[in-house]
């Protein structure tokens, strides 16, 4: 059995489309499939580093790409025996119908998050808060229809995911739900490693993404801020995406540059999770890398305690203060009150890592992919 893996956007390590692909690509090989991982550049992936878009992307890029794509999924497909390919969100699936026409062969499909509803309160607060950069990638998703779900399956990170897809019109035997599978990581590089060895695991908060609104990075820096403890740090790790200058021009202004770090290189993820007191998590929206949940499961994984927004796709992954603690998206003095009940309770933490463990091993376990895709094979439209 031999399967092409596409990814749409590959050039940013730091996300959890990259990380998402990874594992599935790694999970695939465990389950002795042939695999052919390809991109709008080429076979192969380019997320090597950080790709620096702090004012959006080029919308004649964001097609040319999109294009290319459906051009290699066609001419890959003579030699494989079926396609998968990993979209952002269900506002791309055209791109999966025009390659399921070309392809003439199975065609699985993994859209990693939401459908971005810009007319929710929160999807116009965020579109202003990083405006070139959402206006144009919804722009590019739009000008053409979602799709008409031609293809043979549709693979949902979590249940409010595969909902949407079926209220859009997608049929319910088609839907797979399944959480994402992390890719092993490497060995720690000598460049994470000193970064966490500067962390103080007693009074470090971690941040892990991208400097847009939708991520809500603005909303800790409030709340850190709020805490007023001349003795914590923040450590932000950037993802590369997004607007640099304004998360340092907010530091500033809330007087906590000095005791705020940028980590702008691709982190070893867990070695910096390691030696951190919480990981902070405070998406305002549910769509991009909060849904399927990854630096969620990446913190499982590592066992840090967790302090995210209370989305839909979240509760399935562990109750309140057992895997993670939750707070309303944009609160961020709720925020800066669990940042302060961490800060005082080491009990309560070291509890949470215990049961984070066995909640990630629990629902990313064994998959058996090549039952999957003969499946798909012997039933392909």
């Amino acid at each position: 059995m031999k399967v092409g893996l596409g990814l749409l956007q590959d050039e940013f390590a730091l996300t959890g489309e990259f990380q998402i692909f990874q594992g599935w690509a790694a999970k695939a090989r465990a389950s002795s499939l042939e695999t052919r991982l390809f991109s709008p550049a080429g076979e192969g992936l380019r997320g090597d580093g950080l790709v620096r878009h702090e004012t959006g992307e080029s919308l004649l890029k964001t097609f040319r790409e999109q294009w290319q794509f459906i051009d290699r999924a066609a001419a890959l497909a003579a030699d494989v025996d079926a396609l998968h390919l990993f979209l952002p969100t269900p506002n791309f699936l055209w791109i999966a119908d025009r390659a399921k026409r070309r392809a003439r062969k199975p065609v699985v499909v993994t859209c990693l998050g939401e459908k971005a509803e810009i007319r929710r309160l929160g999807g116009v607060r965020t579109l202003a808060g990083g405006f070139r950069f959402h206006l144009i990638r919804l722009a590019a998703a739009k000008v053409l229809s979602e799709g008409r779900f031609l293809c043979d399956r549709y693979v949902a990170g979590t249940e409010s995911v595969a909902e949407q897809l079926q209220r859009s019109g997608c049929p319910g035997e088609r839907v797979t739900v399944r959480l994402p599978f992390l890719p092993p990581e490497s060995e720690a590089d000598e460049r994470s490693i000193r970064a966490a060895e500067s962390i103080d695991p007693s009074r470090t908060f971690l941040y892990l993404g991208h400097f847009l609104a939708s991520k809500g990075v603005d909303v800790l820096l409030k709340a850190f801020a709020a805490l007023n403890d001349p003795e914590s740090r923040l450590v932000l790790a950037w993802s590369g995406i997004g607007d640099r200058g304004a998360v340092e021009r907010s530091l500033a202004g809330l007087g906590i540059a000095e005791r705020t770090s940028i980590l702008d290189f691709p982190v070893h993820r867990t070695t910096v999770m390691n030696r951190a007191l919480a990981l902070v998590l405070p998406y305002p929206v549910s769509y991009g890398q909060t849904s399927p949940p990854m630096a969620l499961l990446e913190a499982f994984r590592a066992g840090v305690p967790v302090i995210v927004s209370g989305l839909a796709p979240m509760p399935a992954l562990g109750a309140e203060g057992e895997t993670m603690h939750r707070v309303a998206p944009g609160d961020w003095r709720g925020l800066s009150s669990k940042l302060r009940e961490l800060r005082s309770d080491g009990a309560s933490a070291e509890a949470m890592r215990r049961a984070q463990r066995p909640r990630y091993e629990e629902s990313c376990g064994s998959a058996d992919l090549r039952a999957f895709y003969e499946e798909v094979v012997a039933h392909g439209r």
